[in-house]
This record gives C-alpha cells, sequence and structure tokens, in this order.
C-alpha cells in the first residue's frame, strides 16, 4: 500500500490518500453470492463508501451523510448489500456479466481516503465427472483397459490417476478424456476435472475381463472408440 500525505498549512490538518498498489483478484459461483473485501477497519469509523464499475466510474453502491443506496445500476437492483461499518460489499444471484473489475472509494476518519480495485471471475461449479469402462480384454496375456471420463462445462481440464499399472496412455478431448492402461489384473482409477477454481473426480476399481479376444480385435476396437471419441 502506498500512502500520500499532503500537510495545508491554511486548513491546519493533515490530508491522507491510501490506495492499493495492484488489483484483488477474487472468485465466485454462478447463482451463489460473493463479497468483496474493502480491507477496511471495522473501528475506522467510516463516513462515506463509494463502489462503481467501468471506467467511467458508474455508481453502483454508496453510503453518504449516514444514508446508503444499493439500487443505482439496474443491472445490480436487489442483489446487493453494503455493510456500512467496513465497506465490505456483497453481490448476490452471480452471473457471468459480474465478472469485471469493482472500484472503491471510501472516507474515514473524517480526513482519510482509502481506494482500491477488485477483479471479480464468475465460475460455474463443477459438477462430479461421469468415469465408465469402455473396454477390457486379455491380450498375450496383459489386461488393456480402456477408461472414458467426461464432464460438462467451460475451460475443463482433465487428469488421471492409476494404481498399479505398467503402462498409460491418455488422450483429451473437448469435453470427455480416455485412458488407455497395461495391467496384471485390477486397478484403481481416478479421474479429476478442474475449472481454475476448484476440482472434482470420480473413482472407479476395474478388474480385466475374463475373455480372451485376439491382438487384432483389439486394436480394431481401440481405434473405433478413439474415432468415436474425438472425431479422428
Amino acid at each position: 500500500m502506498v500512502v500520500y500525505s499532503f500537510n495545508y498549512t491554511l486548513s491546519f490538518f493533515k490530508f491522507t490518500v491510501a490506495s492499493g498498489d495492484s488489483v484483488k483478484a477474487i472468485s465466485g459461483f454462478h447463482g451463489e453470492a460473493v463479497t468483496l473485501d474493502s480491507g477496511a477497519n471495522p473501528s475506522w469509523n467510516i463516513s462515506t463508501i463509494e463502489w462503481s464499475i467501468l471506467s467511467n466510474n458508474t455508481f453502483i453502491a454508496t453510503y453518504r451523510s449516514g444514508q446508503t443506496s444499493i439500487n443505482r445500476f439496474w443491472r445490480y437492483k436487489d442483489r446487493l448489500s453494503l455493510n456500512t461499518a467496513t465497506g465490505d460489499l456483497t453481490i448476490r444471484n452471480l452471473s457471468e456479466e459480474d465478472a469485471i473489475e469493482y472500484n472503491l472509494y471510501l472516507i474515514y476518519r473524517n480526513t482519510q481516503k482509502l481506494r482500491s480495485k477488485t477483479k471479480l471471475t464468475v465460475a460455474r461449479r463443477i459438477q462430479k465427472p461421469h468415469l465408465r469402462k469402455l473396454f477390457s480384454g486379455l491380450v498375450e496375456e496383459t489386461c488393456m483397459i480402456v477408461m472414458d471420463c467426461s464432464s460438462e462445462g467451460k475451460a475443463i481440464e482433465f487428469s488421471w490417476q492409476a494404481q498399479p499399472y505398467s503402462s498409460m496412455r491418455q488422450s483429451v478431448g473437448k469435453n470427455s478424456s480416455v485412458l488407455v492402461l497395461s495391467v496384471q489384473d485390477e486397478v484403481n482409477v481416478t479421474c479429476t476435472v478442474r475449472n481454475g477454481v476448484e476440482n472434482a473426480s470420480a473413482v472407479d476399481t476395474v478388474r480385466c475381463s475374463e475373455c480372451v479376444v485376439c491382438v487384432c480385435l483389439v486394436l480394431l476396437s481401440l481405434g473405433l472408440l478413439w474415432a468415436s471419441a474425438f472425431g479422428q
């Protein structure tokens, strides 16, 4: 935090402005609520609070002369709560449109001022992935297992864990990932999906099928599954 001090001889008081050096980052979830922290102390005796958005400082919530106004902008109507003791702003029923930068200006102890910026990101709650076995079979006394993991959502990342296994290969599509394993008999498989904010996992224990299939049939089946999953 940088503090600028200015002394005015005529008024005989010290005027201080505090501002943050960087933009604070906070995340919220679609349809839920999030609180933007002002960084102020409740003991500061805050007299003015102004939360605004956009480059022209469009006010969305204010507290001036003891009066609170939280329905200033149509997009946030009936969705805001302002804590006049701390300056914190709560936004309810979040949507992707709320993912912007918010500006705060407040006055406390009559002469001291604080400015800060908060960048809000909004994500959807990630759903537990759907994990299923696509194929298993014995090939030259080695068990080959193919697993599929799928999940809906934006910016989803897939990762796999398996134990024990001899070899592992994976490929990722738009909303799914395929894992090919070579194991001795039984394997514990975990698929995890992430969206940058949270993650969710699905776990399964898979045993190799007892039927013996020829190598040609296995390779043909894998080729068809791969093409179906990834359009190749």
